[in-house]
């Protein structure tokens, strides 16, 4: 986690909507096989595909347009990250939310006078939820 995110549709994720999202994740879950990185990437996950689509649609019916939808992009060991920037005058926020089979990580990152970075693993719904409504927006 913590690196940018790759832009497979070539289009810029700053003017997506959340169907947009929802429609780049299951693109990828479609497309992408074992090994779409040159170095034995792992294929999305069903579990991890659905997991994301379905946060993304909770995010989308608890925050509407308060929240930006999130940038998408495919991780190596089969799962899908979302991605939320938010810059402000007092610095950027990331917000970073990876969907495995096996699980859910997050990493949360500030830069400005208060630094700071933070990351873990929690399968909880609302506390995801609770990141995206605190650094999301």
């Amino acid at each position: 986690m913590g690196q940018a995110l790759r832009r497979f549709s070539g289009q810029d994720s700053t003017t997506w909507t959340f169907p947009d999202a929802i429609a780049e994740i299951d693109r990828l879950g479609n497309t992408l096989k074992r090994g779409w990185d040159g170095h034995g990437a792992s294929e999305i996950g069903f579990t991890a595909r659905t997991n994301a689509v379905d946060f993304v649609r909770r995010v989308w019916k608890d925050y509407g347009t308060v929240v930006q939808a999130p940038a998408v992009a495919p991780v190596s060991d089969g799962g899908i990250a979302l991605e939320w920037i938010v810059r402000t005058p007092q610095g950027a926020r990331e917000l970073e939310l990876v969907f495995l089979d096996r699980g859910n990580e997050y990493s949360v990152r500030y830069q400005g006078k208060s630094a700071f970075e933070h990351e873990g693993e929690d399968e909880s719904v609302p506390f995801l939820l609770s990141l995206v409504g605190r650094y999301g927006k």
